[in-house]
């Protein structure tokens, strides 16, 4: 599933440049009669790490943990209602939750809980809106989760707001 998600995307987005990387790869896998899919995209990979995709484990920790810093001090300047106490009650109410339905995706749930009113620094009443595009423009969040998990993640953020009383999704 992230494969076809990843050419999917690749297909909608790529550059002209990412376009002849992968055009590139596809050529070299092939020249070398390395027709087998996993070839293909272990090559493809390969290059894709080398122009700065698919950070190593080590740079996407870190990368997250800039992404969790930085935007977890924004709760200081916010209304009492949305302070650092808000924030910590929302990660542990996710941590809590995916624990007992997700237990896979325990990290995701708690970076959303924490991420999910940064959007306040710009304006309230369309602020899950504005948190989703602070976090589509960050370097650190590009390189801290995966395609799918940033989905994911800006999926949650966008649709958190429950002052409705209907939230969009859960």
């Amino acid at each position: 599933a992230d494969r076809d998600e990843y050419l999917k995307w690749w297909m909608e987005k790529a550059t002209p440049e990412v376009a002849a990387m992968m055009t590139a790869a596809m050529g070299q896998q092939l020249g070398a009669e390395k027709t087998a899919s996993q070839s293909f995209w272990g090559g493809f990979r390969s290059e894709l790490q080398k122009e700065g995709f698919f950070p190593s484990h080590q740079d996407r920790v870190a990368a997250r943990q800039a992404v969790l810093d930085r935007y977890s001090s924004f709760y200081n300047d916010f209304d009492g209602a949305h302070g650092p106490g808000h924030r910590d009650d929302v990660a542990r109410a996710a941590r809590a939750l995916a624990e007992k339905h997700a237990p896979d995706k325990v990290e995701l749930a708690e970076a959303a809980a924490v991420l999910h009113d940064i959007g306040l620094a710009v304006d309230r009443d369309s602020h899950e809106q504005h948190a989703a595009e602070i976090l589509k423009n960050d370097p650190d969040f590009k390189r801290g989760w995966g395609f799918l998990e940033r989905r994911a993640l800006l999926h949650a953020i966008r649709n958190h707001r429950n002052s409705t009383g209907r939230p969009r999704t859960l």
